[in-house]
């Protein structure tokens, strides 16, 4: 999980509504919001049209909320980008299964232990590789975020 806060010049609604706009316009995008007391809640990520898209496309979940300031014409906006919970679970199920391995494995001889290693190497690498691709689509969403409202990234 990472976050990102900023303030920005107008109205929770009207930012919101400028995210709004410039997602759903046929982008692919998923842009839901709700509001509370003085706050607007959002949440964007990549639709997936078919099932195997689950495993290039859909990792980030961006969840945001957009609050007035009371002294001035700003509002604050904070973003967090979440992992999608399938590649979490996708994760956990490789790392349980070398486990159940590493135990079968060891009563049963060499070739447990070998495939169990495998497993466990598999489990190590798409860690690797999801939290760096969590990494390069969270500045993907930064730019794409920052274009829209008009605003500079640090």
């Amino acid at each position: 999980m990472k976050n990102w806060n900023f303030t920005i010049n107008g109205e929770p609604k009207e930012i919101v509504s400028k995210l709004k706009t410039s997602t759903e316009a046929g982008t692919g995008f998923v842009f839901s919001t709700t509001q509370e007391a003085g706050t607007v809640l959002f949440k964007l990520r990549n639709r997936i049209r078919f099932g195997e898209e689950i495993l290039h496309r859909n990792k980030v979940v961006v969840k945001g909320k957009v609050s007035k300031k009371a002294e001035s014409n700003d509002s604050k906006v904070e973003i967090t980008f979440h992992q999608h919970f399938l590649m979490s679970l996708t994760i956990i199920v490789f790392f349980s299964l070398s486990i159940l391995l590493i135990l079968i494995g060891s009563a049963s001889g060499i070739g447990g232990w070998i495939i169990s290693g495998v497993f466990f190497v598999i489990g190590v690498l798409l860690w690797i590789g999801i939290g760096q691709k969590l990494g390069k689509d969270t500045k993907q969403y930064k730019s794409l975020i920052s274009d829209i409202l008009e605003i500079e990234t640090k």
